[in-house]
């Protein structure tokens, strides 16, 4: 894995690396997926009725 992102472990990255990946890639983040508002008032009934 370290060969293929070209960085040294013990170093990391340069900081003109990681600004062109950053650049290049965008930042490493998540985004969390809304859940659709008809598919919560399912599970909440389901919940409802299990109970």
């Amino acid at each position: 894995m370290v060969k293929k992102l070209k960085v040294d472990p013990q170093k990391g990255l340069t900081l003109q690396e990681a600004q062109a990946r950053l650049q290049k890639y965008g930042p490493n983040a998540i985004t969390a997926k809304q859940e659709p508002m008809g598919l919560k008032f399912l599970k909440t009934l389901l919940v409802q009725l299990l109970i």
